[in-house]
């Protein structure tokens, strides 16, 4: 990524350029903004967790089944597996613990803010619930693919719990009639209790009401659940530098705390006023009352009246020398 255009021509637009043998241009480096979210949010400063640079947070659940109350469990996340291999366990304890991380793009073009993939193991052994070949419900290590369709699923709050919609099969998450196993069900089916999913905090042993992912989205401490062990709660990122990193100017800082404060204020108000599940995405927050689910997209005026704050071209040949 270069923020100067190769042909000499000093256009306004961003590229990408060819590494050369001397080494970096000072127009292709780059620093990474970090935004001290304890310190300049005052009222996060006594519940956040303070993690290293290289670790990433991650909140798990237990997946609980609302009709059998049983819970979502992976076996053999590491072996060549083809089959189906998400049961449903009596014991919470045998359990598997489930993240979400949201899609940010399917192709380059898309976006997917409702749409998570549902994510258990450890790095670097993680595996995605995948709709194998739209047959099958399973999880498997070697095939970690975020980004594929029949990796992502639509998070849709219903009456306190989940249901999570496939976007390569169009089926439902849900379990099996007659097995103690994870299948999938048209939508048709979508009042089925069987085709619902609470989000249980393992240290609590409660239902969490905010379906989100911790790496994307800061939720209000309330919701946030207890502080965990750093061994339990951290992923470790190989030591590699790739960007040096940086303070955000104190403007960015105060822009940041007030959007932040903002979509925290929206979420406890529908909380507040009778929403009994929410999915808190990219740019969007869902809550479900009554039967009824509302939608509110969090955008800035710019992109309201088509003003985007990165120009570009539609085509992609080279600007001229």
């Amino acid at each position: 990524m270069d923020a100067k255009c190769p042909s000499g021509n000093d256009c306004e637009l961003l590229h990408m350029s060819h590494l050369q043998a001397s080494g970096l241009y000072t127009s292709q480096e780059w620093f990474l903004i970090r935004l001290p979210i304890t310190s300049s949010v005052p009222w996060m400063m006594s519940t956040a967790p303070h993690f290293a640079s290289n670790d990433i947070p991650r909140r798990k659940f237990w997946l609980q089944n609302v009709a059998s109350g049983r819970y979502m469990a992976a076996i053999g996340l590491d072996g060549n597996i083809d089959d189906g291999n998400i049961a449903l366990e009596v014991d919470s304890a045998r359990a598997s613990l489930w993240h979400f991380v949201v899609t940010t793009e399917g192709a380059f073009w898309q976006a997917y803010p409702e749409h998570f993939a549902i994510v258990t193991g450890m790095a670097p052994n993680l595996a995605s619930l995948d709709h194998y070949a739209q047959r099958r419900v399973l999880a498997n290590a070697k095939r970690y693919w975020t980004s594929d369709p029949h990796h992502m699923w639509k998070a849709i709050p219903r009456d306190g719990a989940f249901t999570f919609l496939n976007m390569a099969s169009q089926c439902l998450l849900c379990q099996n009639r007659t097995a103690a196993v994870v299948d999938t069900a048209p939508p048709s089916t979508c009042d089925d209790p069987g085709c619902l999913w609470r989000l249980v905090d393992p240290r609590m042993g409660e239902p969490c009401r905010v379906l989100y992912d911790a790496t994307a989205n800061v939720v209000p401490p309330e919701i946030a659940g207890a502080s965990e062990d750093v061994e339990e709660s951290l992923q470790t990122v190989p030591p590699q530098i790739l960007l040096r990193s940086q303070d955000a100017p104190a403007d960015v800082v105060g822009r940041f705390a007030e959007s932040l404060k903002a979509e925290h204020e929206l979420v406890r108000g529908m909380l507040e006023s009778g929403h009994t599940a929410v999915v808190l995405a990219l740019r969007l927050v869902m809550g479900w009352k009554k039967g009824r689910i509302s939608k509110i997209y969090l955008d800035d005026e710019d992109s309201t009246f088509g003003m985007p704050k990165f120009k570009g071209k539609e085509e992609f040949d080279p600007c001229p020398s």
